[in-house]
């Protein structure tokens, strides 16, 4: 697993840096926003085993973990993606905010379930 963590580590630097830099020299937006895509879609791509990896531990808590996640990661693509082809925010980024919102409050709910459920299975034990 720390293998995978490692490549994780290192293409998420690489990332930043690469939007810093593209961000300082002003390009065009829509690039920046493929880019953004492209970048976010390497590193799920990237994150895949290490969620198996966690499945696979049979812990309730960790599915939960998993889940949650991945319904973050969804509701920030979906964002982006709703900012890139429906352009009726004047140029804001509210879009990406709201898909972001969305996936952050699927997250809190499959957290806060799944942090029921270990505490109940820890009572009844």
């Amino acid at each position: 697993m720390r293998r995978h963590l490692t490549k994780i580590e290192y293409t998420m630097i690489l990332f930043i840096v690469a939007c810093v830099l593209l961000s300082l020299i002003n390009i065009n937006q829509i690039y920046l926003r493929i880019f953004y895509l492209i970048g976010y879609f390497i590193l799920i791509v990237l994150s895949i085993p290490v969620f198996i990896l966690i499945i696979r531990e049979n812990d309730i808590l960790n599915n939960f973990l998993v889940a949650g996640c991945i319904l973050y990661v969804a509701g920030g693509c979906i964002g982006m993606i709703f900012n890139y082809y429906i352009n009726k925010f004047d140029g804001t980024n509210t879009a990406v905010f709201l898909g972001l919102e969305i996936g952050i409050l699927l997250e809190l709910l499959l957290f806060n379930t799944g942090f029921y459920l270990g505490i109940k299975f820890s009572i009844n034990k």
